[in-house]
């Protein structure tokens, strides 16, 4: 059915996507023909394929962008073999429909929850007032890591830089993994001192 599997790039849709290809294989290869070709079999088919599709529906990553429009075609194609009639389409399209409208409030829960999270972290920190607006605009590029960079200086006129590190983690969210602080003494600026902390190890010393 599948034999040339490859192997995934990091992107999480095309993972699930192969691993299920992979079941899908293995069932050629453990039952018959018919089974594999029957109209139940072709139904579960369908149904792991929406279920891969709703579980990551509205990740902004590239990768993940164009293996989600791929996988919509293909779901398309899939349901209009199974129902050839457009009112039968409508129907199962209602009862998924249904069933998207839960994921997707599981889903805006989990991010709205995990920003309160993200924040808290940050202020731990000493970071608070991050700009929310550039840290959106960079999470929507759907990149694997991006950095946001800070500057502030002190009374006695040495500058204080950081660079705070994010990388996205399975989900599709977002982490606050490590930053780099550097130091720079206001007349010995040939001497500046760097240091990197993770948030994970403790004893983290912040811009406050």
């Amino acid at each position: 059915m599948h034999p040339n599997i490859m192997h995934s790039n990091g992107n999480p849709v095309e993972q699930d996507i192969l691993a299920w290809r992979k079941q899908e294989a293995e069932i050629g290869q453990v039952f018959s023909e018919a089974l594999v070709n029957s109209r139940a079999f072709l139904l579960e088919k369908l149904r792991q394929l929406d279920n891969i599709y709703y579980r990551h529906a509205g990740m902004s990553g590239k990768d993940e962008s164009l293996t989600l429009r791929l996988l919509h075609l293909e779901r398309k194609q899939l349901e209009k073999q199974l129902f050839p009639n457009f009112l039968d389409r409508m129907f199962h399209r209602l009862r998924i429909n249904a069933k998207e409208m839960v994921v997707v409030r599981q889903r805006d829960q989990q991010r709205s929850d995990h920003e309160l999270l993200l924040r808290n972290t940050l202020i731990q920190a000493g970071f608070g007032n991050i700009n929310w607006l550039q840290f959106t605009q960079l999470a929507h590029r759907g990149e694997s890591s991006f950095s946001i960079h800070q500057a502030q200086s002190n009374s006695l006129g040495s500058k204080l830089e950081f660079e705070l590190i994010f990388s996205r983690d399975q989900r599709g969210l977002y982490n606050f993994d490590k930053y780099t602080a550097a130091l720079a003494p206001a007349k010995k600026t040939d001497q500046v001192r760097v240091h990197t902390f993770s948030t994970e190890s403790g004893g983290m010393v912040g811009a406050t």
